[in-house]
């Protein structure tokens, strides 16, 4: 555990990027499983392998449509695509400037 730590001390001092855009993805995915358990919650099934579809990854705009009836905050769902975008940005990034 304590080699774990050490890694992660070094990745942080030599190139941050990668691990500010592991944490922004995550944030992303966290903020993706929140909506679509609000979703699920309020009676909306889940479509399981189709997360191209509508009601997949676009659970965010059917959440923004139902959120004012439900008395929910937008702030996650327009949260969560910056998020995805800035941590796939700063991962790559990071990533090319590995030496």
């Amino acid at each position: 555990m304590d080699e774990t730590w050490k890694i992660i001390s070094y990745m942080l001092q030599k190139n941050p990027l990668v691990i500010v855009g592991f944490i922004f993805i995550g944030t992303f995915a966290v903020l993706l499983a929140h909506i679509q358990l609000k979703m699920v919650r309020a009676g909306n099934k889940l479509p399981y392998g189709r997360y191209l579809t509508k009601r997949g990854w676009g659970a965010s705009f059917e959440y923004l449509k139902i959120r004012g009836e439900r008395g929910w905050s937008a702030w996650p769902a327009y949260l969560m695509w910056p998020a995805a975008i800035i941590g796939v940005v700063c991962l790559v990034i990071g990533l090319f400037r590995l030496q």
